[in-house]
């Protein structure tokens, strides 16, 4: 079950980058671009976590299915919901989870775009859903503090310059995805939070 442990840490960090890329680059493409190819990487990263999730499964139910003890946990001694619920729990919920996170998070920035469109280049919106997602339950609770933070410490650096202080959001999301991907959890232990830790999911 290696695979199951290595992957999902592996497709986080390839999505980031893929993320960053997009972001770094933007200047090549036009608004528009910018929004669609973002909307694909989020549609990807989506495809890949609940791919990850039917694997899970898949490997889940052979295991039991070739040991004569956990065999017994499977129809025809038991019923399919049995399987059914562990596998949801442990490798359905998680994606779950971390999708409606994205998608609730989305909304919020819908809303603060109509409020004031300087925080947003285009495809920005879009950056913040996947790095949301990506970060999931429960390192959200740090990806959001460290994003309102890189907010200010930026806005600070450019006033400091006498720059522009007005900071879109993309960078910050950046920054705190690389974060709480590295140090989510650590920072949760830190804080006295790891409880928030109840899915034992891929992630």
């Amino acid at each position: 079950m290696f695979s199951l442990t290595f992957l999902p840490v592996a497709a986080e960090w390839v999505l980031a980058l893929a993320a960053g890329a997009l972001y770094f680059t933007a200047w090549k493409h036009t608004p528009e671009e910018n929004v669609r190819l973002m909307k694909r990487l989020v549609m990807v990263g989506v495809a890949v976590f609940f791919a990850l999730a039917l694997l899970g499964t898949f490997f889940q139910y052979t295991v039991w299915k070739g040991d004569p003890l956990s065999q017994n946990l499977l129809p025809p001694h038991q019923p399919i919901g049995y399987f059914a619920k562990y596998a949801g729990v442990h490798f359905w919920l998680a994606p779950l989870l971390s999708s409606i996170l994205s998608v609730a998070f989305y909304g919020f920035l819908t809303l603060l775009k109509k409020k004031n469109e300087r925080f947003f280049e285009e495809g920005e919106m879009e950056l913040g859903a996947l790095t949301v997602f990506l970060a999931g339950w429960p390192r959200a609770v740090v990806f959001l503090p460290i994003v309102f933070l890189a907010v200010l410490a930026l806005s600070g650096i450019k006033m400091a310059l006498r720059k522009d202080a007005y900071t879109t959001l993309g960078f910050p999301f950046l920054i705190g995805l690389v974060i709480s991907l590295a140090y989510g959890f650590t920072i949760l232990q830190s804080l006295d939070l790891e409880f928030l830790a109840v899915i034992p999911g891929l992630r």
